[in-house]
């Protein structure tokens, strides 16, 4: 990874840090609908098919449309990977949806740092640190987390951690319900 790759992920951990200091309760899981409430984004539910959700401006205001029928486990993540596009890529959703199809092209991007902003964001450091200490079984301690396992081994990973690294696709592999 070269120097600005790893600038640019220290400038994404930073920002997920800071946002998930905005809580009422930042002892908690993280709660990306709060927080995206806080920053003025509004958040609406759609049955969008199998798109699971996008982030779009429409008359400069910015909105986090989420599909209707995912779990609130699913939702959570998608929320957060959203969210990340509005504090990283505003200008990319402009008038326009993001392609809520492009979540699981590994070569884009915008969405690699949209998941990456998203594991730091659901996944702060004392509390990945403290579920791990007492839970150490990865599937266990992400269903203590509320995410999916691979979000968990994505966060890992940007730590040094040498086990088997998530899929490329993990946010398609998140169910609906």
């Amino acid at each position: 990874m070269g120097i600005s790759e790893l600038s640019r992920e220290h400038a994404i951990r930073c920002k997920a840090s800071s946002l998930y200091e905005l809580q009422d309760q930042p002892d908690l899981l993280p709660n990306p609908f709060q927080i995206s409430a806080y920053l003025g984004v509004l958040t609406r539910f759609y049955d969008l098919g199998s798109v699971k959700g996008f982030y779009i401006t429409v008359n400069h205001t910015p909105f986090i449309v989420l599909n209707a029928t995912l779990s609130e486990q699913a939702a959570r993540v998608v929320c957060a990977h959203e969210l990340g596009h509005y504090v990283l890529h505003r200008e990319l959703g402009d008038g326009h949806p993001l392609n809520g199809y492009e979540h699981y092209r590994k070569s884009n991007k915008a969405e690699q740092e949209a998941n990456l902003f998203a594991a730091f964001l659901l996944l702060p450091d004392q509390l990945v640190r403290t579920t791990l200490a007492e839970t150490p079984d990865l599937g266990q301690a992400a269903g203590r987390l509320q995410v999916p396992e691979d979000l968990l081994r994505l966060r890992l990973a940007r730590d040094g951690y040498d086990g088997p690294l998530p899929s490329s696709d993990f946010l398609g592999k998140v169910p609906n319900q």
